[in-house]
């Protein structure tokens, strides 16, 4: 590991003074991973760090080169949450769910041609209506001659009703008028 011992003692064995040294690492969280050295040329390094959290392991050191522990790199982490989001796509009914708007869209399109014709009417009854209102305009304006005309048959009427207002107290004075007709006034 490129570590150099100071102060060792005659007899002592580097090679279990480094066991130990990496069993205490082991213990205290260092962990093997395997990360990308570059997305573009797909290098893959291994990298020790410490993961306070890693659960407990040891070495094994029956193999040469010794078994260290890992951890799940970042890419196997990507790996598996795209693996979780596959499955939950594959689970998703999209040949229902493709069904169902293909459905729903020609329902929309037949209520958008229900609504367009509608839609015709309204206008028709819209201009229809403008029509009716232009020529009542005309009909009651200041000026319209039906208005001139609805004027003086008003005023023939008012001369009408004075003439019978007349003569009903004409006749109220004197109501053998009726029989022997109007006296006539001497000058």
């Amino acid at each position: 590991m490129g570590v150099q011992y100071v102060g060792l003692k005659p007899g002592e064995d580097v090679l279990s003074i480094r066991r130990r040294v990496v069993d205490s690492l082991v213990a205290h969280g260092v962990r093997a991973q395997l990360r990308t050295g570059s997305l573009l040329t797909g290098a893959l390094f291994v990298a020790f760090d410490f993961f306070p959290g890693a659960k407990p392991a040891t070495v094994d050191w029956s193999h040469n080169p010794p078994d260290l522990p890992t951890i799940p790199g970042e890419l196997q982490a990507i790996e598996a949450s795209v693996t979780e989001i596959l499955k939950k796509v594959n689970q998703m009914p999209l040949q229902q769910i493709g069904n169902n708007l293909n459905k729903t869209l020609s329902e929309l399109n037949l209520t958008l041609v229900s609504a367009r014709g509608t839609l015709d009417q309204v206008n028709g009854t819209l201009h229809y209506a403008d029509g009716t209102l232009s020529n009542a305009t005309q009909i009651i304006g200041p000026n319209s001659a039906q208005l001139q005309q609805v004027d003086s048959t008003l005023q023939e009427v008012s001369r009408a009703a004075r003439s019978l207002r007349v003569l009903a107290d004409y006749l109220e004075r004197h109501p053998s008028a009726l029989l022997r007709g109007k006296k006539e006034e001497s000058k």
